[in-house]
């Protein structure tokens, strides 16, 4: 433990789900106890779930929040710029090449779509990743239905390219376009079809997710496929390592991830995710440096993950500076929302070393946007309620971006 009577500064890096939830619970723990500064090279914070469902008609500007703002609300200072390096040693960073020191650094910068899974997959595929992909897919959907008015059937290819660490909006989508075109009458001339090599549905999730997403897939009529390689992409089909071919006339990809930004020299795996110690997510090797959310080695990429290690980073600094304890650690705890449109599905899975089994909860059409909206949720979590909770306190965008579409 360490415990100092003068106020010291905390930086933190990224404006996405871990760096501002950081942000936020470091400054509520300390209050006058520390200056919490916050850097991220852009102005708006983005409501990166809900980006899935821009493409049914959700204009983006509806999930985004002006940084600068929630910062000054509660107590930070904002600071727009771009971080060009880390100086461990001499406890700065580089922005915009000026210093900036820190006694403590908290990275968030967040992970990025990496290099193409796949030949021909970025010319051919939108992603779940990309704004701008999202909106124009608003454009293909449209298509889609004016097709099948025009008496012509349509082949919607959903891909887990390999080396992808998260699929879960991929899933969603799956879901979200099958209620939708049932909306629009137009599902019976439209096959959906879902691939993976993984061997099951959202491996890193366990058996239960893999029935539960088995049993929706089948209930929908989308045809799935586990263990599907695929070796390139061409116009309008997929080519297997056999020379098999799949056709598509639309394809919608989830993407593979690396890291954002480049922090070396501190330690960094294949994909640039910084190494972390589990529990305190301290930098390996460097105590007063803290990494949270994509940006770190958790082979999850989750905004509810991100949400959690940043308030067990920002506890355990904040414990360091107050000479205590710290009240908990980071427990994987996985909790995946899944929006179907017509209806959705709350899973909660454990993650961690012996963890338990999944618990999955159907919910009808609007009980999980109500629940979230009354801020059920977070009871879940018991004594870590994502207490400096953007999603729940801070800005309050979850829940009007929630109340908007319950409309």
């Amino acid at each position: 433990m360490m415990e100092t009577q003068e106020q010291v500064r905390i930086v933190v890096v990224g404006g996405g789900f871990g760096g501002l939830e950081a942000a936020l619970y470091a400054r509520r723990r300390l209050e006058d106890r520390a200056e919490v500064v916050l850097v991220s090279d852009g102005a708006q914070f983005l409501f990166r779930p809900f980006l899935t469902y821009v493409p049914f008609g959700l204009a983006p500007e509806q999930v985004q929040m002006d940084l600068a703002g929630i910062a000054r609300a509660n107590g930070i200072v904002f600071r727009r710029g771009r971080v060009d390096a880390a100086h461990p040693t001499e406890k700065a960073i580089s922005v915009d090449g000026g210093a900036l020191r820190y006694d403590f650094l908290v990275l968030a910068t967040g992970a990025a779509p990496g290099p193409e899974a796949l030949p021909g997959l970025h010319a051919h595929a939108y992603t779940v990743w990309r704004q701008a992909d999202m909106e124009r897919l608003q454009g293909a959907f449209a298509a889609l239905v004016r097709a099948v008015e025009g008496g012509q059937r349509r082949r919607v290819v959903l891909l887990v390219p390999p080396g992808c660490q998260w699929a879960g909006p991929l899933y969603e989508l799956a879901f979200m376009l099958a209620a939708w075109l049932h909306e629009q009458q137009a599902r019976h001339g439209v096959e959906l079809l879902l691939l993976t090599p993984e061997r099951a549905h959202v491996e890193v999730l366990g058996p239960a997710i893999h029935a539960m997403l088995a049993e929706e897939l089948e209930r929908r009529h989308i045809e799935s496929r586990t263990g599907q390689r695929v070796d390139r992409v061409e116009d309008g089909v997929l080519i297997d390592p056999d020379g098999g071919r799949v056709p598509f006339d639309l394809l919608i990809a989830a993407p593979t991830y690396t890291a954002a930004a480049s922090w070396r020299p501190l330690p960094v795996d294949a994909q640039g995710f910084v190494r972390t110690e589990a529990a305190s997510r301290q930098v390996t090797g460097h105590p007063d440096v803290y990494a949270v959310g994509d940006a770190s080695d958790f082979p999850v990429k989750q905004a509810v993950l991100a949400l959690l290690q940043a308030d067990a980073a920002a506890e355990h600094l904040a414990a360091r500076v107050l000479g205590t304890a710290p009240a908990f650690s980071f427990d994987p705890s996985g909790v995946w929302l899944i929006e179907q449109l017509d209806q959705a599905v709350l899973a909660r899975v454990p993650l961690g070393e012996g963890a338990g089994p999944a618990e999955v909860e159907r919910m009808p059409e609007g009980q999980l946007r109500r629940m979230l909206v009354a801020a059920h949720l977070p009871r879940q979590y018991g004594e870590n309620p994502l207490y400096a909770g953007l999603f729940w306190k801070g800005t309050q965008v979850g829940r009007r971006v929630l109340a908007h579409l319950a409309k």
